[in-house]
């Protein structure tokens, strides 16, 4: 082996380990946005699927599965798509997780986690409501009936 290949070949190795790394890193943090999303996207189906079963008892069942499976899986994706984008164009710094400033790009996953916080929430407080007013309407039936 010529010498030029000897002092070429522990520089291009390190080049191309560093550029691995960093790709890595970005692959990584961009699963870790996608882990975060979907874990608000499954408790949005969940309060979801809890408010069919309390309003349409009987019912329920005609809503599919895949439906929810699409909510849960499916609705990060384009989410996550577009943080990717928005980093890699104008955050394009070293590994994507080594720079947790509340920049920006970082709204565009952590705005859709509020709103399906927010509409959790208030699907929480409407099975609540449904819940209380039938035993409060089952408490005066039963109260009524004389023994």
């Amino acid at each position: 082996m010529c010498k030029s290949a000897q002092l070429f070949a522990p520089l291009l190795l390190h080049t191309i380990a560093q550029v691995w790394f960093q790709v890595l890193c970005r692959v990584l943090a961009a699963i870790s946005i996608y882990s975060q999303v979907a874990t608000y996207c499954w408790m949005f189906v969940e309060g979801v699927y809890l408010h069919m079963m309390v309003v349409m008892a009987y019912t329920y069942d005609r809503f599919s599965i895949k439906l929810y499976m699409a909510l849960g899986w499916g609705t990060p994706i384009p989410i996550t798509v577009l943080w990717a984008v928005l980093k890699a164009i104008y955050e394009d710094k070293e590994c994507w997780m080594q720079n947790p400033t509340d920049t920006w790009v970082e709204y565009f996953y952590q705005i859709p986690i509020f709103v399906l916080f927010a509409i959790n929430a208030l699907i929480m407080v409407n099975v609540v409501r449904i819940l209380v007013t039938k035993l409060i309407k089952q408490n005066s039936v039963e109260s009524a009936v004389t023994y």
